[in-house]
């Protein structure tokens, strides 16, 4: 139970075939003990009215609360939107976009902006939406050492996924999330 206690509490969902090409949603929780306020929203509406995720978002962040993690998914057509807040009071941003490199409001240079800002980012996705992929972060104060590493190669050589993970984590880095996705 105590290792439980450094888990963070994190939402995943993904899909997968079963016999015969019948995809389904499974979802996943990892729970902690704790007892500070907290929320989940779930919800197919991105934007439009009070119900929406981004509405309901910005109510829980007037209420001290954060968002730790967003998921995405789909349920047949319909993109839903998952977002797990928890107590907080700190810095914070989020930056979702589909510009992954080009230019000031790219994924990567509004993440070296917060970085320098002295956001650390706590939660990465990626989805497709139509032919573009998407990219969203989530970002919460920090000062404390980091890194992150994004590649094809889980285990050959010395610059794969595996051999990064053992090398920071031997100098004192634990991940705190991981995202997979398919490229092509």
């Amino acid at each position: 139970m105590k290792k439980l206690a450094w888990l963070l509490s994190v939402l995943l969902s993904w899909s997968f075939l079963s016999p015969p090409a019948r995809s389904q949603n499974l979802f996943a929780g990892l729970f902690r003990a704790a007892s500070d306020a907290h929320a989940a929203w779930i919800t197919s509406n991105w934007g439009s009215g009070p119900e929406s995720f981004l509405s309901q978002w910005a109510e829980f962040e007037r209420n001290g609360l954060r968002m730790v993690d967003f998921e995405t998914y789909t349920e047949g057509a319909v993109r839903v939107y998952a977002g797990i807040f928890r107590a907080g009071n700190d810095g914070h941003a989020a930056w979702i976009t589909s510009n992954w490199s080009d230019g000031p409001d790219s994924f990567t240079k509004k993440w070296e902006e917060f970085e320098k800002g002295g956001l650390r980012m706590i939660d990465f996705e990626t989805w497709t939406e139509g032919r573009a992929r998407v990219y969203a972060g989530l970002f919460r104060a920090g000062n404390d050492g980091h890194a992150a590493w994004i590649t094809s190669n889980w285990s050959d050589g010395p610059d794969s996924f595996t051999k990064k993970w053992e090398e920071w984590n031997q100098a004192g880095l634990r991940m705190i999330d991981l995202e997979t996705w398919e490229e092509g």
